[in-house]
């Protein structure tokens, strides 16, 4: 199949492979490999109606047709991400790529998959594979720099959320988890204006309530990190972050 660009489900200027004409048999290519990509069709439609099961059974007819056909992998294998198949969703977007090697989508999925699985390393080189690829792709720099900041190489993730941000200068997850690589790089102040940038965007964003309120506490805005932090309890808040919330709100207070 030729490469070409296909707009799909919330990822813009990822290069995939061409949309299936599923009006007939393709010419020259015969009956079974025109009943391929009208399958093909449908499972693209059914994926992007979040119809992730019903994709999965239409691709693996189309794989079992035409063995060779690397958006059939793709698909599948983004659709096996999204049920939370990762060990099938890994071994689709290998073929996808053993078949279509400069296929940036492909490796842009791999890195969200290896990033899920907890091979932070793994991700940060399929992830540089799809923005060498894609250099528009902000959301690969993203998962990065979120991948760079989980192996402790802060510096570097800050680098990639810019990039992200010079793409697309709204992305609050971004801005959020720039802050946080600036937490951990002792950028205090810096950490602030990026949890203002995510407030700003999502207000009841009750993580960036949080890291706001640990920053200022650094930096001995005590009234305002207390603000931040029973502002940050008062939303839904994970579990996680609850507790640490309130010990640190029992530390601050008089």
């Amino acid at each position: 199949m030729a490469l070409a660009a296909l707009g799909c489900l919330g990822i813009s200027g990822i290069p995939f492979l061409s949309p299936p004409d599923s009006s007939g048999p393709v010419a020259g290519g015969g009956a079974a490999e025109g009943d391929s990509q009208a399958l093909l069709g449908q499972a693209i439609l059914a994926y992007r109606a979040a119809d992730y099961e019903a994709a999965v059974a239409l691709l693996d007819d189309v794989i079992a047709m035409d063995p060779a056909n690397a958006e059939a992998f793709f698909y599948r294998g983004r659709s096996s991400y999204k049920l939370g198949d990762l060990d099938r969703a890994l071994a689709d977007l290998d073929s996808a790529l053993s078949l279509a090697p400069q296929h940036a989508g492909a490796y842009y999925y791999r890195g969200r998959v290896q990033y899920r699985r907890g091979d932070y390393a793994q991700a940060v080189e399929d992830l540089g594979q799809a923005v060498t690829l894609d250099p528009q792709n902000a959301q690969a720099f993203l998962y990065r720099g979120r991948a760079l900041y989980k192996l402790g190489r802060y510096a570097e993730a800050v680098r990639e959320e810019n990039q992200a941000l010079a793409l697309q200068p709204g992305l609050a997850d971004a801005y959020y988890y720039r802050g946080r690589a600036y937490y951990k790089a002792g950028e205090y102040y810096q950490t602030i204006a990026d949890m203002d940038e995510v407030i700003a965007l999502q207000p009841d964003n009750a993580n960036a309530y949080f890291y706001r309120a640990r920053a200022y506490a650094k930096v001995d805005g005590i009234t305002r990190a207390i603000e931040d932090l029973q502002r940050a309890l008062s939303l839904a808040l994970p579990d996680n972050l609850r507790a640490r919330a309130e010990a640190l709100l029992d530390e601050l207070q008089p």
